[in-house]
């Protein structure tokens, strides 16, 4: 950087011009109308410079003429010549006052004493009056008032208003001028401009013709059909005079190069601003200032030299020459002297090596030395001048220097010169003794030195102590201030530094530093009885074995730990991992006494059975996740830890197959699906509450339906919609039981709106299927799958009702009813009731189902509502296996909450129907008989008595189970304490002189079978009796099903079921029915038996009544004659 100093002269140039004012007019602008290369909206100028435009204010804008064609040329009043013009027909005057017409503008720099001329003609039909309007901005427009003095026309007169109107009609031009020398800023601008506006005519105050209307002696009003015309319009003005005389001061200068001086000029004469022209070599090399006002600064820098200024001309606009163009004219030559600044460059420097004290000469740092001025050194920061101080022997300074020659100086930017001094040790290096272990950072040793250009060196003696320093190696790259020892070597090393520097000398360290370097081992091993686990499991907790302190525990993805370094804050020599979700390393961090060391890691991983292309690539087990990556379609059961599916990957579970996993399943992967044909089953065991990702496809058909048909239903996965899983149920088919004491009764879901409740039953009817035969209905379940422990609330309602609640299972598994009865066993009775709609349709009322058609399950089994033989719906008992998808009925104890969970659970092929006829795998023991009792017109009722393991002879919960609804033709019980027991029980051990009592209730009369239907236990080898006390008669279920006829009514005390016949009196025989036979043959009846002679025969009506006795028979055969009967059946017994 220079700064430079000396002076700066101002020169005036003054020239005095003598002006000549002339009112010669000459034309500024003209418009001529000749031709339009503009087009017609915006004509050009013929002559000069200027623009032409119409103005509309209001009403109708004007349109142009088509072809530029018209009278023109006029050059006084009332001519009509050939030529162009300017036509604006269909001349709309508006309806604002003065507000349409044409506009042009023009420039007026230069000029003096402005004109406005024109030619103008009317249509009869245009508005006659013209107003005539200024601006001196380009954009206020101002009133012109029109007087003798400053307008001249023809045809027509000026106004009170100072407007023109016309006073002849008639297409003839009129020539105007306006004088516009009296308009304040009309001369020399460069924004002035004029308008002609269509004016109201001045008697009338409204747009009027020239035309007088001879019938009303009116002028008649303009119509917007009018026409203007224009031709030779102009601005013409006087041009100002020149100036005359320009004088520029005689003074010289001397300056420095850079520096600025101003020139002036005085004007005299002329009009401003000017176009000066001057020079600086005689007029060969000139310079313009356009627009130059007398007396002000030109600044200039010249160059190095010496320069005489003058005057070449000196003009104003536009181009007026005066007097002083001639150079004799203008007085004043400056000459200007500059001279060169002096340049030289300056740099830092220092004390040379390695005797840094010796004097420096200051000037060393200059170049190139200067000569014939004056150099000056000012050091800071004192801030003294010292006039060239050669020898310099103190220490670091900082100085500017300055040189001055001819009056122009140069000063630099700040100089440092540095004195280098010896190096110098201030902190001695630590002397501790440091231990760490292999591969371990030690802390760093450091110094503090003083001195020039340090150099450290640091050594190393792995032999004894030096004493003093001395000895070693030095170790190369240790030129630094600290220094860090190796640990890679087990062994004992002792460390200190020198330093040296550009003065002088190098000096050592007085202390050193002793380190040592010990193995990392530890003693301590991880022990882990578990290495594979399935996706989110935990293993069995790790253990350590050893000994050292533990410091933390550590695990990572990566099994060098290189990567996802994960400390646990554990100090135990036990560490549960938690759950794993990907292959995991862990490892203890143990302190041996120096140092932290890890132990030999173990690795967790996840067993994985990957299926690709139609197979595993292992066999998955409980202990495994299986992953989906093809299609994937069972042919067998499916057991796993974990299922997951990959994006856009489907896989089926078919009928019977079972998917087993212990956690969840993942459906959630795009475009996946997994579905569950009808019998299939989803059986997840951990009680995890709905930890599934996705939805499944869970398919369940129901038994025959027709048309009225309802089946009970249970959602085995979340929030499905009951419209969506049946659309084409009636609307107002879809039903809950509402256990509100007040209602307890059906209610109506109207449209299927409601999503199904977790454990909630519900009936739907089948969808409006056209005509009787029974078809199958196929439902479809999707969302995510229930699963997990969970509640849902029953009720007690009132006095005197079943306080049925209708519950289902939640799973997409078959569901054991044992389990559940045992999980909720004081809030529930131990009984369920299961719809099966088993009977037959009826004859004369399509559709009508018995409320009897409930089977029934409790600890001891099932009563199912058809026989085994029946071709018909459900023709098996219950086996305590709730099918999915299955609603159920029970009877509630409290008010309260019945619990859900996976216990109850069961996988594997018993999810195929809602009743399965199999063996239980229950070890309680169980000795058990059904007995069924039906017509031939398809009446039918069971029940099941038992000596069963932990039943009693008194009515238990869970073991005796009441008669559920009697039904529309029969039911067939067991009596307890004047109670209806469709299953009964009794206590272990069986004794064989035991009867158990029976009863029925016939809605119909009609003839009956009794049937042992099914026996299992100690009954598959025990005779089975059936006593029938009112016909006195005992018959062996075992060889034969025993036949009675029954009036309406009920019979609690009728037969008995025994297992010997000691105990029969000595007029009672064991007979079975096939041995008596009874014939009618026209009026008699005959009685015969087969292997026994007949004692005696007794004749009763339905209502008991003796009709009549015969004793002392003694005969194989015997004839009742005659006997009086209505059209009647009747009871025999022999």
């Amino acid at each position: 950087m220079y700064k430079n100093t000396f002076f700066t002269n101002v020169f005036l140039l003054m020239i005095t011009i003598f002006s000549h004012n002339s009112n010669a007019q000459t034309n500024i602008a003209v418009w001529n109308f000749e031709s339009f290369p503009s087009g017609f909206v915006n004509p050009s100028t013929s002559l000069g410079t200027g623009t032409a435009s119409i103005v509309t204010g209001s009403g109708l804008p004007p349109s142009l003429l088509s072809s530029a064609t018209g009278n023109g040329n006029a050059t006084g009043c009332g001519n009509t010549l050939t030529g162009n013009a300017w036509q604006i027909t269909n001349f709309d005057p508006g309806t604002i006052n003065v507000s349409n017409g044409v506009e042009f503008k023009s420039s007026t720099v230069g000029y003096e004493n402005i004109l406005f001329n024109w030619d103008q003609r009317w249509s009869n039909s245009a508005p006659c009056s013209v107003q005539v309007q200024y601006t001196i901005d380009g954009l206020t427009w101002n009133n012109f008032f029109l007087t003798a003095s400053n307008f001249s026309g023809c045809l027509g007169a000026i106004d009170s208003n100072g407007n023109f109107e016309v006073a002849t009609p008639g297409d003839t031009f009129r020539r105007f001028t306006v004088n516009l020398t009296a308009i304040i800023g009309a001369a020399n601008n460069t924004n002035f401009g004029i308008r002609l506006l269509a004016a109201q005519k001045q008697t009338t105050g409204d747009f009027r013709q020239a035309t007088l209307d001879p019938m009303t002696s009116t002028y008649l009003l303009a119509t917007n059909s009018g026409t203007w015309r224009f031709d030779n319009v102009s601005f013409s003005g006087s041009l100002f005079a020149g100036p005359s005389l320009a004088t520029m001061s005689t003074s010289n200068a001397t300056i420095c190069n850079g520096d600025t001086v101003n020139l002036s000029v005085a004007i005299t004469g002329g009009q401003g601003p000017f176009n000066l022209i001057y020079s600086n070599d005689g007029g060969t090399t000139q310079f313009t200032v356009p627009n130059y006002v007398s007396g002000t600064n030109i600044p200039i820098v010249p160059a190095v030299g010496i320069k005489t200024y003058s005057i070449v001309s000196v003009q104003n606009a536009p181009a007026v020459i005066g007097t002083s163009n001639s150079c004799s004219s203008n007085t004043g030559t400056p000459s200007i002297t500059v001279y060169a600044k002096p340049t030289f460059t300056a740099v830092n420097g220092s004390s040379p090596g390695p005797n840094c004290g010796n004097s420096f000469n200051l000037n060393s740092l200059i170049s190139p030395t200067q000569s014939g001025g004056t150099p000056t050194f000012t050091i800071f920061p004192s801030g003294t001048p010292v006039i060239s101080p050669a020898i310099y022997t103190g220490g670091t300074i900082t100085f500017t220097y300055k040189y001055t020659k001819n009056g122009c100086s140069t000063t630099s930017l700040p100089i440092t010169f540095t004195r280098n001094t010896a190096p110098a040790i201030t902190i001695q290096p630590s002397n501790a003794t440091q231990t760490v272990c292999q591969g371990d950072v030690f802390p760093a040793l450091s110094v503090v030195a003083t001195g020039t250009n340090l150099v450290y060196s640091w050594y190393i003696n792995p032999s004894t102590a030096p004493t003093p320093t001395s000895g070693g190696t030095p170790i190369p790259s240790s030129n630094s201030s600290t220094y860090i020892p190796s640990s890679t070597a087990v062994g004992t090393n002792y460390y200190y530094v020198q330093i040296s520097g550009t003065c002088n000398f190098a000096v050592k360290s007085l202390t050193y530093g002793t380190y040592t370097v010990v193995p990392k081992t530890t003693t301590r091993t991880i022990t882990a009885t578990q290495t594979n686990v399935c996706y989110g499991y935990a293993p069995a907790d790790l253990t350590l074995s050893g000994s050292g302190t533990i410091t933390k525990w550590q695990k990572s993805t990566d099994n060098t730990f290189a990567t996802g370094l994960i400390d646990i804050a554990n100090t135990t020599i036990t560490l549960a991992t938690g759950n794993i979700t990907a292959d995991t390393y862990f490892r203890a961090i143990v302190f041996n006494g120096y140092c932290d060391v890890p132990t030999a890691p173990v690795g967790i991983t996840i067993k994985k059975a990957n299926y690709m292309s139609g197979s595993w690539d292992m066999t998955p087990d409980p202990t495994t996740t299986a992953i989906i990556w093809t299609t994937f379609s069972s042919i067998t059961d499916v057991s796993a830890c974990n299922f997951i599916l990959k994006p856009g990957v489907s896989a089926v579970f078919n009928s019977n197959h079972t998917l087993t996993v212990q956690n969840e399943i993942d459906a959630s992967a795009a475009g996946a699906s997994l579905t569950f044909e009808n019998n299939s089953s989803l059986y997840q065991v951990n009680d995890i509450a709905n930890p599934n990702s996705g939805n499944i496809i869970y398919k369940r058909n129901s038994t025959q339906m027709k048309v009225y048909d309802f089946t009970y239903w249970s959602s085995p996965v979340v929030s499905q919609s009951l419209y969506n899983f049946s659309p084409n149920t009636l609307f107002d088919k879809y039903f809950f039981w509402d256990t509100i004491p007040t209602f307890y009764n059906w209610r109506v879901i109207f449209n299927g709106a409601a999503s199904m409740q977790r454990g909630q039953g519900y009936i739907i009817r089948s969808p409006l299927i056209p005509g009787d035969a029974p078809a199958v209905f196929n439902g479809i379940f999707t969302g995510a799958p229930n699963n997990g422990s969970f509640t849902k609330s029953i009720e007690v309602s009132n006095a005197g009702v079943n306080n049925l609640n209708l519950l289902g299972n939640p799973y997409p598994s078959a569901m054991l009813a044992d389990v559940f009865f045992d999980v909720n066993t004081t809030d529930v009775y131990n009984s369920l009731y299961l719809w099966t709609h088993n009977t037959a349709v009826g004859t004369f009322v399509n559709f009508q189902y018995s409320a009897n058609d409930f089977a029934t399950y409790n600890y001891a089994g099932g009563v199912g509502t058809t026989p085994a033989t029946n071709l018909g719906i459900n023709n098996s008992l219950p086996n305590g296996k709730i099918a999915a998808g299955q609603a159920f009925f029970v009877r509630a104890k409290n008010t309260g909450n019945v619990i859900f969970n996976n216990t109850m659970r069961i996988g594997g092929n018993v999810n195929n129907q809602f009743f399965r006829s199999n063996n239980s795998n229950n070890t309680v023991e169980k000795n058990r008989l059904w007995l069924e009792m039906s017509n031939s017109n398809g009446a039918f009722s069971q029940l099941l008595f038992g000596y069963i393991q932990n039943a009693t002879d008194a009515k238990d919960d869970g073991f005796d189970t009441n008669l559920f609804n009697e039904a529309p033709t029969v039911s067939f019980y067991s009596v307890l304490n004047n109670e209806k027991m469709t299953i009964k029980t009794d206590a272990l051990p069986f004794e064989e002189s035991k009867t158990n009592q029976l009863g029925f209730i016939s809605k119909i009369d009609s003839d009956y079978e009794i049937k042992l239907a099914i026996t299992d236990g100690l009954f598959d080898n025990q005779n089975v009796y059936l006593q029938d006390n009112l016909l006195n008669v005992v018959h062996d279920l075992k060889q034969s099903n025993y036949n009675f006829h029954s009036a309406i009514g009920t019979f609690n005390d009728r037969f008995l079921l025994r297992f010997n016949n000691i105990n029969l009196s000595n007029n009672q025989n064991i007979v079975n029915q096939s041995e008596i036979q009874v014939f009618k043959q026209n009026n008699d009846i005959l009685v015969q038996s087969s292997n026994y002679k007949i004692a005696s025969i007794l004749i009763f009506d339905l209502n008991g009544r003796l009709l009549l006795e015969k004793e002392n028979i003694d005969n194989d055969r015997y004839i009742i004659n005659n006997l009086l009967l209505n059209n009647q059946m009747i009871l025999i017994k022999t």
